[in-house]
């Protein structure tokens, strides 16, 4: 049995494995889970097996067929090619492009989410999405699965539980093995974020501003786009780092770190480059910097043009649009100081003075003439006239003006009955605080109305393309104008002032264009400037014949005039980047969003700005000589044609079925005040999670829990069915705490169950529908030895179900319900028995407050093993419904308090984890007299972790605490606990 401290440190290294690696600065957590009750196939090559649904199989094909060369060249780039098949996983959760590798040497898996990225961010700098994301994460697999030479290491390897994970991920810090597989993604891909515009903005940005990450800082998520810096920053000190001792200076540290002689980071790479990280850390900022200086110099001799600042944000923001007459703009702010990302609309004219900063200035001057009033560059931020706060914790995104200049289109992420989201269209209207639901389940993002309010054309994701379509607002019906495929990408949709056609941006062969689609027949031109460069977001100016787009031409991200027959003219020369432009039907003004180290400027150009000369001999970029060092100045790249071609080989196309089986095998322990235990738990399971079997068996005192048992649910089809066969004793007289149900509940369980249950996800909340049968015995224990046992049948039905709501930003209000029905007969005595819970949580994001209760009541004639009972843990090697007539509370030892009434009322103080608890709990024939309760108060930790079949790990929860019974006169001083448990 290994130590606890080696379990522990395994078991957190896998967790962190699973969860690390996202090919963007994700979410918290990147969901590791398919849907199993869609219908599944698999294609497989020599080295891949990928699992795939039907709608995603022409991109599935797509990046199978390329798979095998990808890793060839991975390989020879990285210096090591693992041998285990990899499996890969193709779904669609959030509808947003990402990806995540678990570099398992037993086993390594990869999560591909199939929806390709917007232009204007660096994963949109690629050839096609499925390329570049298998380039980055298969990097991944073979940096961090290269097994460990050092004789104890090697000798892990061959333990026959929990994941095998090499070395190097676990001594690494995460912009190395981020910004390597980006490195690996722009050296092969000869795009990606190491040779878009975006990197070098950021860069560039960041070190003008002095807010380059240090280096204890690099990894730290908490800033604007911090979540990114690992990659960004992280590819480019690589880069810079191979260019000082030569390409094979990185294979050479992965070596050294996985070499029979253990070394640190810091060892390594001191012993691979002669400084430590930190050091040659500094030298590289310094040298970015000063390229930095030197960009912003070339620029700034031959005129900047910013535009006019509206407002600055320190923080993310979505882009303007404006009502029809330009008297007001909307706009997506970003999170800040505790409140959510929200939709504010602006009056665009200038408001009054502020009465109360002038007075407040006036008040400081006269109490002290000495005092100095405040200085700020930047202008007032407009006074919001209307606000849309996030419904359910979801916000709105992307705000559209109908024609009427009073409602709004905008999308909110909704889910599906199955759990994952996709973003739908709603109408806002400000003036009823109203907002109106369009589609449902329809993917739609980008929408913009037609000039006559009844529809709307935009772009729907779905199985890794998006078409552009048009959308009937009444009903919600959806037309494709316009299908995409794997390799042609439609983004962006803008209505002309006539209805009859779309601006969009169209990617194909390795860059964006502009095109116009005929809105009737849904034929596209694309607007060919001749350049090779990228240009996107389009939208109209008043004149119809020409519109305002994002350009790369100068290798910044500027704003251009594009007429429709291909002429391009500059109308901005910033620093950073710009994005989203919107024109004002009335007078032409130009607004748009400008980068910025701490979040985006809003500004405006007047009139549409005026022509300025092209740069033709200046670029900022991100090449130079074959090495790619962050910012230079360089002559424009080599056209998008000269992007890779990858092999493309044969493919085995099969029915997914069980799919394949692989099994992993991890501890579980209870050590508790009233008894312990210890044990394994063996998963068996496929990739996509469709059947999943668990076998426990647990050792340890007689008080506690022990026994063996297995669980089969099969989730191929809604509702899920799960059977489960256990045998397990408990004995709670044997404990070191003495229970007032004087040996009654000692008990040998044995049975089997059936389970059939269906969960439903709505823009409510969840909801869960579930019943079956239970068939056993439950036999008395007496001085060890099992006496007559007592058959047991029961059948069950129960339902919960949970709500959250959000409301004015950052106040949280939830609520949870369930209850269950339970009819037996135990013994030949039949029994009824009725259990309900109820929650209240209210709060902020971090920190809530919960009041909570449980109340049960049994049929009077009920055996006393079926009554209910308080105290004590459950197993998770029984069904739940074979123990649902016991509370559990592990503070008191099972059976404290019977009776055939139960109730416990709770209230907590819960941040993140953690949480401060006080309860009170009664039992008996009654439970409303105040001297039947009793009171118990502590601190839990508990960490619950979601199943995550891809990597072959079950449900698991970890909990660790202490509490104080007042009332229990029969033993005194706290009692804690720390589990380990595993359940189906």
């Amino acid at each position: 049995m290994p130590s606890a401290t080696f379990t522990a440190r395994r078991l957190l290294s896998a967790v962190a494995a699973a969860l690390a690696f996202a090919t963007p600065p994700a979410a918290a957590q990147l969901p590791l889970a398919a849907d199993p009750a869609q219908a599944w196939r698999t294609m497989s090559t020599e080295h891949f097996r990928v699992h795939y649904r039907a709608e995603q199989a022409a991109w599935a094909r797509h990046v199978t067929e390329r798979l095998e060369g990808i890793r060839l060249a991975v390989g020879r780039e990285i210096g090591y090619l693992p041998p285990k098949v990899t499996d890969v996983v193709i779904d669609d959760p959030l509808n947003q492009p990402n990806g995540s590798a678990v570099p398992f040497m037993d086993g390594p898996v990869m999560f591909f989410w199939p929806t390709p990225p917007d232009p204007g961010s660096g994963l949109s700098q690629q050839t096609t999405w499925g390329e570049l994301l298998s380039i980055h994460e298969f990097a991944h697999i073979a940096h961090l699965a290269r097994p460990s030479r050092e004789p104890w290491e090697k000798a892990e390897q061959l333990l026959p539980f929990l994941p095998h994970i090499g070395p190097i991920p676990r001594r690494v810090p995460t912009w190395v093995s981020e910004g390597y597989a980006t490195l690996v993604e722009g050296r092969l891909s000869a795009s990606g974020r190491p040779n878009s515009v975006w990197r070098a903005a950021v860069l560039r940005s960041w070190a003008l501003e002095g807010l380059l990450p240090a280096y204890e800082a690099i990894d730290d998520g908490a800033t604007f786009v911090g979540g990114s810096m690992p990659y960004l920053v992280g590819s480019a000190y690589l880069e810079w780092l191979a260019r000082q001792r030569g390409d094979s200076s990185l294979p050479q540290l992965w070596r050294r770190l996985t070499a029979r002689v253990p070394r640190d980071f810091g060892e390594a790479f001191t012993g691979s480059f002669g400084d430590p990280p930190q050091a040659l850390y500094g030298r590289f900022l310094a040298e970015v910097s000063t390229r930095a200086l030197t960009a912003r110099d070339a620029r700034t001799a031959v005129g900047l043009v910013e535009g006019e600042r509206v407002a600055r944000f320190e923080h993310g923001a979505g882009a303007p649009t404006l009502s029809p007459d330009g008297s007001r703009v909307a706009l997506v702010l970003g999170a800040e100081g505790g409140r959510p990302a929200r939709i504010e609309i602006w009056n665009t004219a200038p408001g009054p003075a502020d009465s109360i900063a002038i007075r407040d200035r006036l008040r400081m001057l006269e109490d002290d003439p000495e005092d100095v009033a405040d200085f700020s560059p930047y202008p007032r931020r407009p006074r919001a006239v209307s606000t849309l706060w996030p419904a359910r914790g979801r916000a709105h995104m992307e705000p559209r003006f109908l024609p009427d200049g009073r409602r709004l289109l905008v999308t909110r992420m909704e889910p599906l009955l199955s759990g994952a989201l996709r973003p739908d269209l709603f109408i806002w209207d400000p003036r009823l605080n109203e907002v109106k639901r369009v589609t449902k389940g329809a993917g739609i993002r980008l929408a913009d109305p037609t000039p006559d309010g009844e529809r709307a054309v935009g772009i729907r994701c779905g199985g890794g393309t998006c078409d552009l379509v048009e959308i009937t607002l009444a009903s919600g019906a959806v037309r494709v104008i316009a299908a995409g495929t794997t390799t042609r990408i439609f983004a962006g949709a803008r209505s002309s002032s006539d209805g009859q056609s779309i601006a969009t941006a169209v990617h194909e062969n390795g860059r964006w264009q502009v095109a116009v689609v005929a809105r009737a027949s849904g034929q596209v031109r694309v607007i060919d400037v001749g350049d090779g460069a990228s240009r996107y977001a389009p939208a109209w100016m008043p004149d119809a014949r020409s519109l305002v787009v994002v350009s790369e031409a100068g290798g910044v991200a500027d704003l251009e005039t594009l007429t429709l027959d291909g002429v391009a003219t500059p109308i901005t020369r910033v620093l950073t980047a710009t994005h989203f432009p919107e024109v004002s039907r009335t007078n032409g003004t130009v607004w748009f969003l400008s980068l910025h180290a701490r979040g985006w400027d809003v500004r405006r150009l007047a009139n549409g700005g005026a022509p300025l000369a092209r740069l033709a001999d200046l670029r900022v970029s991100a090449a130079v000589s074959g090495a790619r060092v962050e910012p230079v100045l360089t002559n424009p790249p080599a056209p998008a044609a000269s992007t890779p071609e990858w092999p493309v080989g044969p493919v085995q196309d099969t029915t997914y079925a069980f799919g394949p089986r692989g099994w992993r095998l991890l501890p579980v322990f209870t050590l508790a005040s009233t008894g312990s235990s210890v044990g394994f738990a063996l998963t068996l399971v496929d990739p996509v999670g469709r059947l999943g079997v668990l076998a426990q068996g647990i050792v340890g005192e007689r008080s506690a829990w022990r026994g063996a048992s297995v669980a089969a649910t099969w989730r191929g089809e809604r509702p899920r069915t799960e059977f489960a066969a256990y045998w397990a004793r408990e004995e709670p007289s044997q404990g070191g705490i003495a229970t007032g149900a004087l040996g009654t509940l000692d008990l040998e369980h044995a049975g089997v169950a059936v389970t059939v249950s269906l969960d439903r996800t709505s823009t409510l909340g969840g909801h869960r529908y579930s019943g079956g049968f239970l068939g056993g015995s439950a036999a008395p224990i007496v001085s060890g030895n099992v006496q007559k046992r007592a058959t047991r049948m029961l059948g069950w039905f129960e339902t919960a179900h949970h709500y959250q709501w959000v409301r004015s930003g950052s106040a949280v209000l939830g609520l949870e319900g369930q209850g269950q029905l339970a009819r037996g007969v135990t013994d030949g005595v039949g029994w009824v028995r009725v259990v309900g819970a109820a929650l209240l949580r209210v709060g902020g994001r971090r920190t809530q407050f919960e009041l909570g209760g449980i109340y049960g009541k049994v049929t009077g004639d009920a055996p006393l093993t079926e009554r209910l009972q308080i105290g004590g843990p459950t197993t998770t090697m029984l069904p739940s419904a074979a123990l649902s007539q016991r509370i559990e509370d592990v503070a008191l030892a099972a059976g404290t308090l019977t009776g055939t009434q139960a109730a416990r009322v709770r209230a907590a103080i819960v941040r993140g984890p953690l949480s401060v608890f006080w309860e009170g709990v009664a039992a008996g024939s009654q439970v409303h007299r105040a001297k039947d309760w009793w009171r118990v108060s502590g601190l839990e930790l508990r960490v619950p972790i979601d199943a995550a079949p891809i990597i072959r790990l079950s449900a698991l929860e970890i909990r660790a605490g202490g509490a104080y019974a007042f009332d229990d006169d029969r033993t005194s001083g706290w009692r804690g606990w720390l589990v380990l448990s595993a359940r189906p």
